[in-house]
């Protein structure tokens, strides 16, 4: 099964009336896959690089609220227990297969190639705002946000992409806002996630959390609350200069104020 084929199944079993069983099926189909693919030398690493990069080819093609649908399988194939030739579950790169999602964090990077300030086409544009409401999602799944290990924690993704929007230079163009709309799955999908990481002042490692140009000084090393509201006023402030995407900004720092009340991630996107 090529990757074409792989993304086809995903996406049709995901978009499926009877979704659950239909999503149950393609983890089957594909942990059996796994095992036959183990049994011969390097088919396995690139059997499950297929699998993951055909994820991120459907989360590209589906959109609100079917985006959201897509975690669901993901966490199924999680559930999944794979076992090799030898009935002992099969492991790649130091994980699980599927429990640990080897090398999905890898793809994941790769896709993440991108300049949110350049110039690009509609379909770039809606392909990356799409795979980074799927990233964010499975944020606000991960069961330890301060676990950067965790399979399903991207929260040092959205810490990048709320950097490059709010804490850089702007570009010489002030009313281009395209970096601040394709932060915005960040906060609509898993802005609580990001909030208690601020509330705690969560580190990263090293430099990765590091403030943008604009706040070197401030010797930010993740997330803090002061980040959080330099965040908040950003959005506000793209608001206030954009166009065609005002509304959809303004609605994010609602989701700001009404996470700073409650502290729940709102339903209503």
């Amino acid at each position: 099964m090529d990757q074409s084929a792989m993304s086809k199944l995903i996406r049709d079993a995901v978009l499926a009336p009877q979704r659950n069983d239909a999503i149950e099926k393609v983890v089957r189909q594909l942990s059996e896959q796994a095992t036959a693919s183990a049994a011969e030398t390097g088919k396995l690493s690139d059997f499950i690089w297929d699998v993951f990069n055909a994820v991120f080819d459907v989360s590209a093609t589906i959109g609100t609220p079917a985006q959201k649908l897509l975690p669901v399988f993901m966490e199924k194939l999680r559930q999944a227990n794979v076992a090799g030739a030898d009935d002992k579950t099969l492991k790649h790169e130091g994980g699980e297969v599927w429990k640990d999602l080897p090398t999905f964090g890898w793809v994941a990077r790769d896709h993440w190639n991108f300049d949110a300030w350049a110039p690009m086409s509609g379909d770039e544009y809606t392909e990356i705002f799409r795979r980074s409401a799927f990233l964010a999602s499975l944020t606000f799944q991960s069961s330890d946000l301060n676990d950067l290990m965790d399979p399903f924690n991207f929260s040092m993704f959205g810490l990048w992409a709320l950097r490059t929007a709010f804490e850089d230079t702007l570009p010489h163009d002030v009313t281009n806002t395209q970096a601040a709309e394709l932060a915005v799955p960040w906060i609509a999908c898993s802005g609580e996630s990001l909030l208690k990481l601020s509330q705690e002042n969560a580190n990263l490692p090293a430099n990765v959390g590091a403030g943008g140009e604009r706040f070197r000084s401030k010797g930010w090393k993740g997330f803090n609350p002061e980040r959080w509201a330099v965040w908040r006023d950003g959005f506000a402030a793209a608001a206030e200069r954009a166009e065609d995407t005002k509304d959809i900004l303004q609605s994010v720092v609602k989701i700001f104020d009404e996470l700073q009340r409650t502290g729940k991630q709102p339903n209503n996107w």
